[in-house]
């Protein structure tokens, strides 16, 4: 069986899994033990279980899980998932450290609904090492910066975010 730290340790979450691995989420006894099932599933390109997944991210204590979840959820989520504001409720009271990951996994969700939740981090973590990785995201995603300064106040990258959305179609992923 794998363990937290052995999915950190690469970007695809260790080797892939067969069917049979994946078979008996309810048997999973620990938050880990879930977490690493359903990763699986993910893997095998099945996400019917998605909504399962954001139980233990919202709920979790252990640290180190809820990084895990967060680069997971980074990878797996779609639009949608990020309109539900209720899929992120982890962010209002999120640590340091997990809100630099999230802040720096924000981008590979290619979708510009995440914005919304850096600026709401960008204003709860302005004047913190947390800030510039926050700042680097919405510039890489949007480049704000072509218009505006770098320490922007968040109202005005606000602003900006709304006039840029309106030149995106809805439907797409966005680099």
């Amino acid at each position: 069986m794998l363990t937290v730290n052995e999915l950190i340790r690469s970007i695809w979450y260790g080797p892939a899994s067969s069917v049979g691995e994946t078979q008996n989420i309810g048997a999973s006894l620990t938050e880990e033990e879930k977490l690493i099932s359903l990763i699986l599933l993910f893997k095998s390109g099945e996400f019917s279980l998605k909504p399962v997944f954001l139980h233990p991210m919202n709920s979790t204590e252990n640290e180190k899980l809820l990084n895990l979840c967060i680069h997971v959820f980074c990878s797996v989520c779609t639009h949608e998932d990020l309109r539900k504001v209720e899929n992120l409720n982890f962010l209002s009271q999120v640590s340091e450290d997990n809100a630099y990951v999230f802040a720096s996994c924000a981008r590979e969700t290619l979708s510009p609904e995440v914005v919304p939740y850096l600026l709401a981090l960008l204003e709860e973590w302005d004047d913190t090492v947390v800030e510039e990785v926050i700042r680097d995201s919405l510039d890489h995603m949007m480049d704000y910066t072509e218009n505006l300064d770098w320490n922007a106040p968040v109202d005005e990258i606000g602003s900006y975010y709304m006039e840029w959305m309106n030149t995106l179609s809805p439907t797409f992923y966005y680099i």
